[in-house]
Order: C-alpha cells, then structure tokens, then sequence
C-alpha cells in the first residue's frame, strides 16, 4: 500500500486521480481513510474500489469522484487487492492526487 499522512489538519476528501504505468498497470485496488491510525484496518473507511474484469476498462490517467465525501480523515491509503495484469503483487504508479477540503 500507499500512504498519505496529513500531519497539520485533516481533509474531506471528495475524489482522486490516479496515473498508472502502463508496463506493471494496477488491475485491482481501493482507496481508504481514517482518522485515526490505530484503528483496526477493517475499521477505516472505503472510498472507492476497482477490480477490473477488462484491461481497458479503465485509462492510463484517470479522475474519479466519490460516490460520497470522506468522514473527516488525517490517512489515506491506496491499497493493491491483486495481481497486476502482468500477474505481479507490484504496486507502481506515475501519479496519485487527492481532491477534497483541508481544514
């Protein structure tokens, strides 16, 4: 997985963008958050999932919005949930920006 620690606030976050590679691309993944870092995994919240059934179901260089806002949330993580398409536990990537309200 990938972190994103928000050390002097916290953020509603509404939706993200994530580029892959396109040689190791991610096949399935999702985006998680909490407030608080000692909580149980299965405790933080899921944003968005994506378990592709088709290689191109999906671009390169995507946006995507939430179906809903995040609760409050100081850690987001991206988490690989499978094999790349190229049958590899590999998490690579080109870009991953988070949208949403820091407060």
């Amino acid at each position: 997985w990938f972190q994103i620690e928000l050390t002097r606030g916290s953020a509603i976050i509404n939706g993200f963008r994530l580029k892959r590679k396109i040689n190791n691309k991610l096949k399935s993944y999702k985006i998680i958050c909490t407030d608080d870092f000692n909580k149980p995994i299965e405790l933080w919240t899921t944003l968005f999932e994506i378990d592709e059934k088709n290689e191109n179901e999906h671009q390169l260089l995507d946006i995507y919005e939430f179906k809903q806002p995040s609760p409050p949330t100081k850690f987001i993580r991206l988490v690989q949930t499978g094999k790349t398409w190229k049958n590899e536990l590999f998490l690579s990537f080109f870009h991953f920006d988070i949208f949403g309200t820091y407060f």
